[in-house]
């Protein structure tokens, strides 16, 4: 079926399953950063659930920022295109990411509040937190950040 796609729809396809899959690549790496830091945070330090999670998502968006802009949506290095477009880009990323963070802390809180298990490891209210953002994320950088 795919083989009397048109050449230009087959290369948007594959461009888009490329996207998808570096997206996830780097959503992986935030989650690792942000689960890690919020572990470390709760256990070493008196930062506590939720101070540690601000904390912890903070890092994680700064980083998966940097991630889907190289890999998932390859734009050029900062310094080509420079610090003011690459600040706004930055600010785009966080003002789409706030209905992002919304969900993503909505799930968290919900599940640190409901059940034990997820105040004795929070990463795994991270891990479904993030799942459930994941998808508004991906859309909002495609359409409207790395536009």
């Amino acid at each position: 079926m795919s083989a009397h796609l048109p050449a230009d729809r087959k290369k948007k396809d594959h461009k888009d399953i490329g996207q998808i899959f570096w997206f996830i690549v780097a959503g992986t790496v935030g989650f690792i950063i942000d689960a890690g830091v919020l572990e470390f945070a709760v256990r070493y330090t008196n930062a506590g659930l939720f101070t540690g999670r601000i904390i912890s998502f903070s890092i994680a968006v700064i980083v998966t920022w940097q991630l889907n802009r190289l890999w998932t949506f390859k734009h050029q290095a900062i310094a080509i295109i420079g610090i003011k477009k690459a600040l706004s880009e930055f600010f785009k990323y966080l003002l789409s990411s706030s209905l992002s963070i919304a969900i993503n802390f909505g799930i968290y809180t919900f599940l640190i509040f409901s059940f034990t298990v997820y105040r004795e490891v929070p990463s795994l209210a991270v891990a479904f937190g993030s799942l459930g953002a994941m998808f508004v994320t991906f859309s909002m950088s495609k359409y409207w950040v790395f536009k």
